[in-house]
């Protein structure tokens, strides 16, 4: 490995190792990192190095300085008790220093400094700047009056010890596992044995920060992304203030293809600045700009139930749920985790391999290759019980323009997806005939529609209408009185003056 001896180097404090029970905190994190770490690397068993003493001491150990830039890793236990420890801080320093003098703290981005949080200390003073920008991984979860798991910032913070039951010390396995195979992929580089950086092919992907109840599901998606080679975003810790927060997170948006926000009952830090609002709400609305642009995919992550004691964070909840602003361009995800997993392979995937325009019949249309085929398209969406309801008014588009309609028959789920964004993707109008459709059908084709621009390069559509057909129901009586022109009542039946607007958004000419 290199030049070093060790492969990981423990900074904590000692203080943060007592345990009148039994075996102290640190101790069992590193007996369970040495054996995860083993694993990782196959055949080669993980070294692993300490100062097993039981206190700090106040002269810098030549020992420990001679050790520092042997070690291929820095893992720190931050607490309180680090921050407050010049021994510590010393260690970090020294780590820093070396390695900057060498191959860096990030070689091919792979950092070299892993902060493991046992308890969140007030400030990171006196720490090495480059040590502060790096990212942080939690081993702690807050706790309620009745020792209830809360997730809530506002509440007390408990290590994940072992001893306060089966469920942390779960928790703890899951978190070292994690750790592991991080500092795992860190080794590999360093000893040359794997690909430099990640796949330069691949998408960039930004993993919104998020609470502290999403925490871990967040390191578990980090951790299978970068297993696959793609480039995790932010990459860093953030700045503490808003505008520069923004900033910062605008411009890594603006390498990304796609964003995911994974969104609970904790709204996450507020930074420094005139506004409210916490990160999480921040990188949102960053990210919805960026969509707009066409440029970037999004999937959110909202489980069901969730109720924030924030009255702010809870708004922004529902926002999300209800607020097409909001929610723009998001494939939302209110079930488990293994669903947002899936979520996002599928995003990744029709961002890496955008489908293809299907080689299916277009009724009512022009066929390809005829004079014809270049006229304007209109995509008509409709549920497959209106299939003949809706003929006429495709017969009378079909005569001015080029009209594509939804698969149904024999065709899976996923082709249908297929075809329906190749469709979003090609169409200059979309008309949506709500005729059988149910009001959640109407929704759903309303969120696709959100959707669209990262489909389509940010080419907006020249317009969206909605039909209203029968039976009548209370949404289109609201639709007709909300809806303006974008909303044409198609109850009286078809003909050249109702179907004027669509005619002129399309660009052709019409009778009426």
């Amino acid at each position: 490995m290199m030049a070093f001896r060790t492969h990981v180097f423990i900074s904590y404090s000692h203080g943060d190792n007592v345990d009148p029970s039994g075996q102290g905190w640190v101790s069992r994190f590193h007996e369970l990192l040495e054996g995860y770490l083993t694993s990782r690397l196959k055949r080669t068993k993980a070294m692993i190095w300490r100062d097993k003493r039981l206190s700090d001491n106040e002269v810098f150990d030549p020992v420990i300085r001679e050790k520092l830039p042997e070690s291929a890793v820095l893992v720190a236990v931050l607490s309180d008790n680090y921050i407050a420890s010049p021994w510590c801080r010393e260690e970090a320093l020294v780590f820093c220093d070396a390695a900057e003098g060498g191959i860096g703290l990030a070689p091919d981005n792979k950092s070299r400094v892993f902060k493991v949080v046992k308890l969140p200390p007030e400030k990171l003073d006196g720490l090495p700047p480059q040590m502060c920008r790096s990212l942080s991984t939690d081993f702690f979860v807050r706790v309620d009056k009745n020792a209830k798991e809360s997730g809530d910032e506002l509440d007390k913070p408990v290590p994940l010890d072992p001893s306060f039951g089966p469920e942390f010390a779960a928790k703890l396995n899951l978190r070292v596992s994690l750790l592991a195979a991080d500092i795992a992929s860190t080794l590999k580089v360093l000893e040359g044995s794997a690909p430099v950086g990640p796949d330069a092919q691949k998408p960039v992907v930004y993993l919104a920060e998020c609470g502290e109840d999403r925490r871990a599901d967040r390191e578990v998606i980090r951790s299978e992304l970068q297993s696959r080679q793609y480039t995790v975003l932010p990459d860093h810790e953030m700045p503490n203030t808003e505008l520069e927060y923004r900033a910062d997170a605008q411009q890594m948006l603006e390498r990304c293809a796609l964003s995911i926000h994974l969104l609970g009952a904790a709204p996450g830090f507020v930074p420094d600045g005139e506004g409210e609002d916490s990160v999480v709400a921040i990188q949102n609305e960053v990210a919805v700009a960026r969509a707009r642009s066409g440029q970037l995919c999004r999937v959110i992550s909202l489980p069901n139930g969730t109720v924030s004691r924030r009255p702010r964070h809870q708004m922004f909840l529902e926002a999300v749920h209800v607020d097409a602003e909001v929610q723009y361009g998001a494939d939302l995800i209110t079930a488990d985790l293994q669903a947002v997993k899936m979520a996002i392979r599928s995003a990744l995937q029709r961002i890496e391999q955008p489908p293809p325009i299907p080689a299916a019949v277009l009724p009512d249309s022009v066929p390809d290759g005829s004079p014809g085929a270049e006229m304007p398209t209109i995509y008509v969406i409709f549920h497959k019980e209106d299939m003949k309801a809706s003929a006429a008014l495709r017969k009378a588009l079909a005569a001015n323009c080029r009209v594509l309609k939804p698969v149904f028959a024999e065709e899976t789920a996923g082709e249908m997806r297929r075809v329906n964004e190749a469709w979003l993707a090609a169409c200059d109008v979309v008309m949506v005939y709500y005729g059988s459709g149910s009001e959640a059908w109407k929704a759903s084709v309303d969120c696709d529609l959100l959707k669209a621009p990262a489909l389509r390069s940010g080419r907006p559509f020249r317009a969206v209408f909605t039909w209203l057909a029968d039976p009548g129901n209370d949404d289109k009586e609201d639709l007709l009185e909300t809806g303006g022109a974008a909303v044409i009542d198609g109850r009286g039946g078809v003909s050249s003056r109702v179907l004027g607007p669509v005619f002129d958004a399309l660009g052709v000419s019409h009778d009426g």
